[in-house]
Formats: C-alpha cells, structure tokens, sequence
C-alpha cells in the first residue's frame, strides 16, 4: 500500500512538473528585442511619387549629423512633399525687384520682394502689394513645376501680413474671370503674419483643379473687388492633393533574410523610426515639415488592405524635432498565414505631412528618416 502511495504520488508530482513547464514555455521568446526590418535598407522603401512632387534621397552624416541615433552609421534620407509653386519663399527673387518666377504680372499698382529688413513680419525676402480697388497681382498656374502634368487637384497654403487693418482678398479663377475659389481675411492688427487657411475668416474648399485646356490664376485682390489692400505675402506653396506622397515598405510573412528567421504572425506590432527637421529647409523653396504620419496595415489573402492604423506628430510637439527624434506608432494585427509564405501581409508607410486630416493636413515639408524599426509582441508589452 505504502509502495503504491509513493508511486502514485511520484506520478502526480511528474503530471505537475509538466504542466508547469508548459505554462512557463514563452512561445514568442525568439522575437523579443528583434528589428524583423533590420535586414531592409531604407533605399529598398518604394516612394508612391518622384520629382517634382517628391524627393526620397540619401543625405550624408556631415549635412544630418548623427547624434541622437542608435547607430551613427545608419543611413540617412530625406523624405520630402516639395512645392510645386516656383520660388514661393521668393529667396532666388532679387530684392527691390518683381518676382523672378515665370508667371507673375500685375494689372496695376504696385509690387516688389522686399527683404526682412524692411522690415515685415514674414521670413527672408516676401512680396509687398499695394493694390486699388479693380487691382491686382496674379500669378498663372500653369507655371507650376509640374508642367508635364499641368492638371488635377492642388491644394495652396501661404503666409501674408497687412500693413494696416481692413480686408484682403484671394482669389483662384479662370481665364474669362468667373471665379473658382475666393477666400479672404480680416486683418486684425497691422503688421502680424497670418497663414492660410488656419488664420483665415472663411475659408472654402481649400482644394482647386487646374484643367489641362484652360488657363487659371492665383490672384491678389479680385477683379471686381473695391478693397484697397496693402501688405505682404510669402511662402506660397501649391502641393498635388489627388495621389499620396509616401514612402512604404511590403513585408512577405516568411522571409529567410530576416533576424532569426521569423514569420509575422498575428499579434501587437511596433513600427517606430528616428526623425529629425531637415536642417537645409527654410531656403530654396524647400519647407521644415509640420509633421509626419507612420501607417502599419496588415494585408489579406487577396492582397488588399485589412486592419489600418495611422498617427500623425506634430512637430511643434517635439520641439520641431531639431535633434532626433523616435517616434512610433503601435498596432494589433490579425494576420492569417498566406498560401505562398512569400506573400506580403503588412505595409508600412512614411508620409511627410500629416495624411489623416485630408486636405487641410497636406502641405510642403521635408524631414530626414533614419532607423526604422519593427518589433512583435504577443501582449502589445514593448
């Protein structure tokens, strides 16, 4: 009786053991602390456009400077939405002159890039306007750099400052005069710099459409307007609004190249990546980004979108980003095992403007990228 005791006791004891070992098992160990896009060079990112809508270029340590980075050697890009509008910071105009830039005339009145020193509240060199009523300053948007593809959605943003108080007007319409767009603003103190379209009193469809067969203008002051604006304005820029400017990465479920070899399965994913304002924008027509949208998607078996996850960072939350940054974004996907392991089940994208607040989010900006990470969690604990 004594002997069957012990044995049956023994057994327990075994049955325990075991099930204890197969709770402690931590089936997901071989993930922790893998970058499952370490073997991925940035130069492998496919960019959505080129030029003159995009640049997606490799920038050198000496321009970036690396301090902040994880790894001072990593490779560096710039990642940016380019105006379309030409010397819209009018830095290549020469001071004291009407703009250099194809496109720009006047119908009376007065108009000249002034330097900062004038002074005006703008940055750098700005055009001044002193307008009657019936005047104006237009600009062609044919002109636009994108003149192979001189058609389509555009959004425009810009900067302006009234020498005294009272009403400017803008406005974007066609060759026979009939207006497209108007939007204007009340200019509450002389002297103070306003952008368009957050300081404006009204503002409409912040979009317009250039078509291919007609001629459209920028205009300051209408055609038929009794306002009699003074003042300046800079920093216009005019960025293509119907096809996304990203950069995106396709991730297959199984790929041998990968550390350790892991398949991306379900779970809780990390996608974060190393920013930095880019120190060469704020001239030649080139912007500091407002900020950047990091987008993880898994993909189905039919090769379409699934789950989506986007979030947008401001720069002027993270101190416009002058030294580098890490930002992330976290998401639970569902991924179901492909027919072919070679399938690609998870997208990732960079975007350099902010892409979920449609058009009013869209804007000129370049920013450098470095570092980009992936990680997997089983509990979404990093």
């Amino acid at each position: 009786m004594a002997k069957r005791f012990i044995l049956t006791a023994a057994a327990a004891l075994t049955v325990i053991f075991f099930l204890g070992s197969c709770i402690l098992i931590d089936y997901f160990s071989g993930y922790s602390g893998k970058n499952l896009i370490s073997h991925t060079a940035l130069s492998q990112w496919a960019a959505t456009q080129s030029s003159p809508y995009m640049d997606y270029s490799a920038v050198t340590a000496a321009v970036a400077g690396t301090s902040g980075l994880p790894d001072s050697t990593a490779p560096i890009y710039r990642l940016e939405n380019k105006n379309l509008f030409p010397d819209g910071d009018f830095e290549a105009s020469t001071a004291g002159l009407a703009p250099g830039a194809t496109g720009w005339s006047i119908s009376a009145g007065t108009y000249v890039v002034r330097p900062e020193s004038f002074p005006h509240p703008l940055s750098d060199n700005a055009l001044y306007f002193d307008l009657d009523s019936n005047e104006f300053v237009s600009f062609e948007l044919n002109n636009l750099l994108d003149t192979a593809y001189p058609s389509g959605s555009y959004v425009m943003r810009f900067s302006i400052s009234g020498n005294s108080t009272g009403d400017i007007t803008f406005v974007i319409d066609d060759a026979s005069t009939s207006n497209i767009s108007t939007f204007s603003t009340s200019i509450p103190s002389a002297n103070t710099a306003l952008a368009f379209p957050e300081d404006f009193d009204t503002v409409p469809q912040t979009e317009f459409i250039i078509h291919s067969d007609d001629t459209e203008y920028f205009r300051i002051n209408s055609l038929t307007s009794d306002l009699l604006p003074e003042g300046y304005i800079d920093d216009i820029r005019v960025i293509k609004s119907d096809q996304k400017q990203t950069i995106s990465l396709l991730l297959p479920f199984d790929d041998s190249e990968r550390e350790g070899s892991l398949e991306l399965i379900s779970g809780w994913y990390r996608f974060s990546i190393y920013v930095k304002a880019d120190p060469e924008a704020g001239d030649s027509n080139r912007f500091k980004t407002d900020s950047i949208t990091l987008t993880i998607e898994a993909i189905d078996d039919d090769g379409l979108g699934g789950s989506i996850d986007s979030l947008s960072f401001n720069a002027a939350d993270y101190s416009s980003f002058s030294t580098w940054t890490q930002i992330y974004i976290d998401a639970d996907l569902q991924i179901d095992e492909p027919a072919d392991s070679a399938d690609n089940v998870i997208k990732l994208s960079v975007c350099p403007y902010c892409s979920i607040s449609g058009a009013l989010g869209i804007d000129a900006g370049s920013i450098l990228i470095s570092s980009p990470s992936l990680e997997y969690s089983s509990d979404g604990t990093f």
